[in-house]
């Protein structure tokens, strides 16, 4: 917390960051899980009007566009009557990709 202080103080503070980890050039985003809807959705648009990414059509709230979707599964979770969901498959493909990144617990990392 004072690293950062420290630098904003600074007369003419250099924000620009030297070196990030990391393997470059990052992949391209998307293709994550979207969300889709079941014959339970009441249409009430309560999904699209909270939607972050915009991905999902208040006149039309049972369809998510894939290409806006950021899979951040916030139409999942207050959906009023549980109608997304996301292919079990998938979640649990995912999963079992990404189980040794999330076996142990990572240090936060500050970089100036």
């Amino acid at each position: 917390m004072y690293q950062i202080q420290a630098k904003l103080d600074s007369k003419i503070p250099n924000l620009s960051i030297k070196f990030l980890p990391g393997n470059r050039p990052y992949k391209q985003a998307g293709g994550g899980m979207v969300p889709i809807a079941s014959d339970a959705c009441l249409r009430c648009g309560q999904c699209a009007s909270l939607c972050p990414a915009q991905a999902i059509d208040p006149t039309r709230p049972y369809q998510t566009d894939p290409h806006h979707c950021i899979s951040c599964m916030r139409c999942v979770i207050k959906c009023p009557v549980q109608a997304r969901s996301i292919n079990p498959e998938q979640l649990a493909q995912l999963i079992e990709r990404v189980k040794g990144a999330i076996s142990s617990r990572k240090e936060n990392e500050l970089f100036l």
